[in-house]
């Protein structure tokens, strides 16, 4: 009898570096927009204006979330994947808030997109 490469428990090429990527451009996000936060003043050439200062913490706070969610699915964790989508819906609207391109708006949800696009074949070895 022949097995499909689905019946492993082995997370494959593309979801490992999927999931690599999207750990080191959550770091990213999160430090850019942290640091920023934490040491702009609130001048005329700062990059987030007053009002929407808010939203960059929003944005900060998902980025870290979305690392401990991506370590999650790398564990085989349901929840990594529940959280990396709900955290999608936030970054979008604080992504729209901050009159941030749409394109550059819909990246968390795409993202999610293609994380369960990936994670749906070998769903049923997470718990």
């Amino acid at each position: 009898m022949q097995t499909s490469p689905n019946d492993t428990r082995k997370r494959g090429q593309l979801l490992s570096g999927w999931l690599i990527i999207n750990v080191l451009l959550n770091f990213v996000i999160a430090y850019l927009f942290a640091s920023t936060l934490l040491t702009s003043t609130q001048t005329a050439e700062s990059p987030i204006r007053s009002e929407d200062v808010w939203a960059g913490f929003v944005l900060a706070i998902t980025a870290v979330i979305n690392i401990a969610a991506l370590l999650a699915i790398w564990r085989w964790r349901k929840i990594g994947f529940y959280l990396f989508a709900a955290t999608s819906i936030p970054a979008f609207i604080a992504y729209l808030v901050m009159d941030i391109r749409i394109l550059t708006a819909i990246f968390p949800l795409t993202s999610a997109a293609l994380t369960w696009g990936l994670v749906k074949p070998k769903w049923h070895f997470f718990y």
